[in-house]
């Protein structure tokens, strides 16, 4: 008697592709959840940094007025959520930032290599102010100066903790 039978090469074969299987599907799906996560988590800091763009654009607003854009956490010192604007036209850059970002200051991704995206913006990853890894949106939109007829050239930071996209993946 042989020892082994056609049953037990069928069913160990069977068992083969059967974890090869799952294994390419597991990356697979791991790969298309992590991308759709980073792409809900980018349109999230899109939503903040186009509403900081409005109110920038809107003259009769001051900075104190979203301070906190509905999420608490752009006033926690040092929370990892910040935003920041800098006024590029005039000779001493003008430097706005929320209250988390405390007394520092972010990068701007172009110093990174980062490079636009069709959208007019920048999309990538730096080290916060306290070590923590940050997911930064960045755009240099033209808006209108609030007491001149020239429009204000700015830079508008936003970052939020990567691990707010990352925190499901494997």
């Amino acid at each position: 008697m042989r020892g082994s039978s056609l049953a037990t090469r069928l069913f160990l074969s069977a068992t083969a592709w059967v974890v090869v299987i799952l294994f390419i599907t597991g990356i697979v799906l791991s790969s298309v959840y992590r991308d759709a996560t980073e792409r809900a988590f980018d349109r999230r800091l899109n939503l903040y940094l186009r509403t900081i763009i409005a109110e920038v654009a809107t003259p009769d607003t001051t900075p104190d007025q979203f301070q906190s854009l509905g999420e608490p956490l752009f006033e926690l010192p040092l929370s990892g959520w910040y935003w920041q604007i800098t006024r590029t036209d005039s000779e001493k850059p003008e430097l706005r930032a929320s209250r988390s970002l405390w007394d520092k200051k972010l990068p701007k991704l172009e110093d990174h290599g980062a490079d636009l995206t069709a959208a007019g913006i920048r999309l990538g990853y730096i080290d916060g102010p306290e070590g923590q890894n940050l997911r930064m949106v960045e755009a240099s939109p033209a808006t209108p100066a609030r007491f001149s007829t020239k429009p204000a050239a700015s830079i508008i930071i936003l970052a939020a903790p990567s691990s707010r996209c990352r925190s499901c993946w494997c």
